[in-house]
């Protein structure tokens, strides 16, 4: 089963979501991982009328997680700004799928 995980992307700061995104890939060993970039400009169905006080493009995108996984599988959303210094592995390992949302 291929994991999505979405990054919130706040394009103004694409350093922090490549240092994010490379953290995992480094460091996954387990799981067969899809990273995906989120934000207002890659939800096409995002129809809210961008704020200009969000203080993130992902701010309210980020719900967008389930939609976009047609509700099937695990996914995973992080915030850009998310540095692993661990395996990601060790949090999937966490999944209960008695659980329809975890935090």
């Amino acid at each position: 089963m291929k994991i999505k995980i979405y990054i919130g992307l706040d394009e103004p700061h694409q350093i922090a979501y490549n240092k994010c995104k490379k953290s995992i890939l480094q460091k996954n060993n387990k799981y067969d991982i899809d990273i995906l970039p989120i934000n207002y400009n890659t939800v096409k169905e995002y129809e809210r009328k961008k704020d200009p006080y969000e203080s993130t493009q992902f701010a309210f995108a980020r719900f967008f997680t389930p939609y976009l996984s047609n509700y099937e599988g695990i996914s995973i959303f992080v915030d850009g700004d998310f540095l692993f210094i661990e395996s990601i592995d060790k949090l999937i390992d966490l999944y209960d799928k008695k659980y329809a949302v975890m935090c």
